[in-house]
């Protein structure tokens, strides 16, 4: 094996010297140095034309190289598993050592992170030997799609179609969601923010964004590449996984309809699905890890369990790799594959088919070792297992860890908000319950393919002689159904239960759904081989049936989606592609774009306050909508931030003390918008109240509807009456502010405080 793994290396050193060695890694060289020395994001923000331009150009040629770096580590482990010197650049191949080499990569830089190592130096060194180690490969699957070229000419109509709809599709995506400046809500105030926390901190320790270290620490490969690259960097990362899970999803559905237009068929509906997603969907946040990584490990685990002997591990090897990946990014999806993989085992177990079964408990055990080393380590460094569910973990924390930290009144503050939640959940039996569940499989777009298909399916049960056991010998249909049936399984019962709590977000979350009810219906339709002599089933089993089933699955998402309100999305995100417009002018876009508010991802107020404050001073705003995606713009909001870890003091102690704390902090400027809802009850303090914020704070800009205030200077003019009733009037129309517990969290500060260290978890009201 030794031997093997050497000879991969010869193989790669006798071609260090060849032009194509040269340019391929000098290629990578360049690209570095292009986004260290222009600097587009940040030297170039609001520049158009040309820069743009090429700054487009290199993105794209960064996740042609995100890719070989990710496969190089996996394809490595692959080989020396399995005792091969090499492999041939097969799409499976390719795929299965991607795979692999994410839940490589995501360990190490889980390691990197707590060694405080992630810097551009250390990125460099990680990730060239990486592009070294892959030419070969590269070489080989470039010539190989060189060579295939002249096939086009000898498919089928159907097939030319599928696949010309799949480039458009798959443009479209690159276009809207992989190079052009969006996100979100929740993107903008937090997600964006923590990113650039770990960045600037070089490592994972817990920051001032308190919350996401329970959600996005573990998203290495975002940071990886916001080294290499810029702050852009997590949506390139999620395109490139997008469209390995589409290579995947084309394996999966091979698999069970080798002969048919399926496979491409399936691949068009999950590529042209992503085109538009409003509320959901959005690359910039690690969701779609989740979407990639599951259909890869349906796949890998649908092909591990047909190996009849250990011969080759390799399928075994990286789905578990690829598992825990997925946990790494996102600890709570490790409940999710537990309970797929528990049941799973169950029954084929009950089916007698005990090896497979063997193969289920061991990627139970992988998914549940890692979740539970994960739920060790939010604990240990931050005094809490993890923030969701924390009515039922409270009396588990850490009170003194969390309170050294200053994360302690957050985790109060979302308990109350959470015993909200659930005092307000969806009714079990009711028609918004089942209205999330199709929901969040997305049936109520694609049920024609799944319907149909089961009907398609229990047409030819029907009319077929033989037992269901003796139509069900192709083990990959067997397997697939019993995969993607139990994860649907473990879907719904997640989200009848944890779901109805948050039912908005159960649905970003739960987009890892799409491509398992797509793999389930394309499976349905194919489940018969061959086709029993019924002329509707010979014509569902032709290449027509599924561009039809297809088409009609779009059509309905579009019309869903209102695809006819959006059609400047594909103009907007074309145009910036070819320098017609900034990043400015992207991220202010008004348009139609359906998850922008009217002034985009910039507010103008808080542009203005920037402009005065400059990069990296922290502004602490009032609400949750005035984002500033503005480069270095540090725009702090109620609860995605602790405020300085000083947040009860600020809210409970006097005016003076609050002053102190928040200028040791660095927090001196204060935002405020007459337009927008007050949704920080930091009013509720004695320095912010109406009655007191005038001898306190000052103003240092104002447009007459947004306001920038500070301590009072030389460069301030007070507080007059007219702006203190205008104040007053914002705080006393917030029903956030006015329903805020504050006796409540003053008792139990009252009660900590008579407590001596360390403190321990008390009974909340």
């Amino acid at each position: 094996m030794i031997t093997k793994q050497s000879s991969h290396l010869q193989k790669i050193l006798q071609t260090a010297r060849t032009p194509g060695f040269l340019f391929y890694l000098g290629g990578y060289v360049a690209l570095l140095a292009w986004f260290k020395r222009a600097d587009v994001y940040h030297l170039q923000f609001a520049t158009k034309g040309a820069p743009v331009i090429i700054y487009n150009g290199f993105r794209i040629l960064f996740i042609f190289y995100l890719f070989w770096i990710v496969y190089a580590l996996g394809a490595a482990v692959l080989r020396r598993v399995s005792g091969a010197s090499s492999e041939r650049a097969s799409v499976e191949w390719l795929v299965l050592a991607f795979f692999a080499g994410a839940g490589l990569w995501h360990v190490a830089m889980l390691a990197l992170g707590y060694l405080n190592l992630y810097t551009v130096p250390v990125a460099i060194a990680i990730s060239l030997p990486a592009v070294a180690l892959s030419y070969p490969s590269a070489r080989d699957a470039i010539s190989c799609c060189w060579h295939s070229i002249p096939v086009w000419h000898n498919l089928q109509w159907e097939r030319r179609l599928t696949i010309a709809g799949i480039g458009l599709a798959g443009a479209l995506v690159l276009l809207i969601k992989g190079l052009y400046p969006g996100g979100g809500h929740d993107y903008y105030n937090h997600y964006f923010y923590y990113y650039q926390a770990v960045i600037d901190r070089a490592g994972l320790w817990p920051n001032e964004v308190w919350y996401h270290y329970y959600y996005s620490k573990g998203c290495g490969l975002f940071f990886l590449s916001m080294l290499l690259t810029d702050p852009l960097a997590p949506q390139l990362v999620t395109f490139c996984f997008m469209a390995v899970a589409a290579a995947a999803l084309y394996l999966a559905v091979k698999d069970v309809a080798p002969a048919s237009n399926w496979p491409a068929a399936s691949v068009l509906l999950f590529t042209a699905f992503y085109i538009l997603t409003p509320g959901w969907g959005e690359f910039e946040k690690d969701h779609e890890l989740n979407t990639a990584l599951i259909v890869g490990v349906i796949w890998m685990t649908q092909r591990a369990l047909q190996e009849e002997t250990r011969t080759d591990p390799r399928f075994a090897v990286a789905c578990g790799l690829a598992i825990a990946a997925a946990v790494i990014i996102n600890t709570q999806i490790g409940a999710f594959y537990v309970g797929v993989f528990v049941l799973l085992a169950l029954f084929l177990s009950a089916m007698r088919f005990l090896r497979a079964a063997r193969i289920c408990v061991l990627f139970a055990a992988c998914a549940g070792t890692v979740t539970a080393l994960a739920l060790i380590v939010n604990y240990i460094t931050t005094g809490l297992i993890i923030d969701q569910a924390i009515t039922r973990l409270w009396p588990l924390a850490d009170a003194e860890k969390l309170h050294e930290l200053g994360n302690l009144p957050m985790v109060l503050n979302l308990y109350e908000g959470t015993k909200g939640l659930i005092a307000e959940r969806l009714p079990l039996f009711s028609r918004e319950s089942y209205k999330l569940v199709v929901q969040s499989l997305r049936l109520d777009l694609l049920f024609p393919l799944v319907g149909l298909g089961a009907g398609i399916a229990g047409l030819m049960l029907f009319n077929s002689k033989k037992r269901l056991t003796e139509l069900s010998l192709r083990p990959a249909t067997f397997y697939t159904l019993a995969i993607t049936g139990f994860c649907i399984l473990v879907c719904v019962a997640i989200s009848l239960s944890f779901g109805r709590t948050q039912p908005v977000s159960f649905h970003r979350y739960s987009t890892f759904a799409v491509p398992v009810v797509i793999l389930l219906g394309a499976t349905l339709w194919n489940v018969y081989a061959p086709a029993p002599a019924i002329p509707l089933l010979r014509i569902a089993e032709s290449g027509l049936a599924s561009l039809a089933i297809t088409g009609l699955c779009l059509g309905i998402v579009f019309k869903d989606v209102r695809l006819y309100r959006h059609l400047n999305m594909a103009s907007d995100a074309l145009l910036f592609a070819v320098g017609g417009t900034s990043i400015d002018d992207a991220y202010i876009r008004k348009g139609t774009w359906p998850f922008h508010l009217p002034w985009g991802a910039i507010y103008p107020g808080a542009r203005a306050a920037y402009e005065i404050v400059g990069p990296r001073v922290p502004i602490w705003s009032l609400h949750v909508h005035s984002y500033c995606m503005l480069p270095n713009c540090l725009m702090e909001e109620f609860m995605s931030f602790n405020m300085a870890g000083k947040w009860d003091r600020i809210m409970l102690g006097s005016a003076d003390e609050a002053r102190r704390d928040l200028q040791n902090a660095g927090i001196n400027y204060f935002f405020f918008s007459n337009e927008l809802t007050v949704t920080d009850p930091l009013p509720l303090s004695n320095i912010f109240s109406p009655d007191h914020i005038a001898g306190h704070l000052a103003l240092r800009w104002t447009d007459g509807t947004s306001s920038l205030l500070t301590w009072p200077g030389p460069d301030t003019q007070p507080l007059d009456d007219t702006w203190v009733a205008t104040y007053r009037k914002s705080v006393t129309d917030s029903s956030i502010v006015q329903g805020f517990p504050l006796a409540a969290m003053r008792h139990i500060y009252d009660t900590y405080s008579a407590m001596p260290h360390p403190w321990k978890p008390i009974p909340l009201p």
